[in-house]
């Protein structure tokens, strides 16, 4: 699916499962205590962690970033299962409300994000070379509010299987953010 310009904005990750979107829509209670009205939440639905960003890019790029990261999951020998569980709470950037998601075996989904984001690069996709810091964003602050004791906040964890990646269209504007796999990819 394309922009009205001709182009997509993309990213690779991997999706929050649907049960544990449930359980964590319901753990997130005591952080919408805290912040009320000051942030606009995110959609479960679209709950996931980035592996590599992509970011706005011509719409023929679309297939080479499908391509690249199948090659790069056929040959990824992930250890199995791979799991990966919420954590602690920050305010990362410009009020972005999200949680720590740490994986077992640890180290796995940054190990793949540095694969994907090269290979990515090695097949001139302009992929943002960035350490991967797993996280989930449940929240943003809105315009001109401070995020005060969101930090402090403990959210029960929640624990899923990461079983694929997926290559995602971001659609921004009229509200939450909204993104449709474009391709999925079945890890190890």
């Amino acid at each position: 699916m394309s922009a009205a310009d001709g182009t997509l904005r993309l990213f690779v990750g991997t999706v929050v499962s649907a049960s544990a979107r449930a359980e964590l829509s319901g753990a997130l209670a005591p952080l919408e205590r805290v912040l009320g009205d000051d942030v606009s939440w995110t959609r479960p639905a679209g709950w996931h962690v980035t592996l590599a960003f992509v970011g706005r890019v011509p719409a023929a790029l679309g297939p080479v970033v499908d391509d690249v990261t199948a090659r790069v999951l056929r040959g990824w020998r992930a250890p199995q299962p791979v799991a990966a569980t919420t954590g602690e709470v920050a305010v990362l950037g410009r009020g972005a409300v999200t949680l720590a998601v740490h994986d077992e075996p640890a180290g796995t989904l940054a190990a793949l994000g540095v694969r994907l984001q090269a290979d990515l690069a090695d097949a001139e996709v302009p992929v943002s070379r960035r350490p991967v810091r797993a996280h989930v964003t449940v929240a943003r602050a809105r315009r001109g509010r401070a995020l005060s004791g969101a930090s402090d906040v403990v959210v029960a964890p929640v624990r899923w299987d990461v079983a694929a990646v997926q290559v995602l269209t971001a659609h921004l504007g009229d509200g939450p953010a909204r993104y449709v796999a474009r391709s999925e990819h079945a890890l190890g």
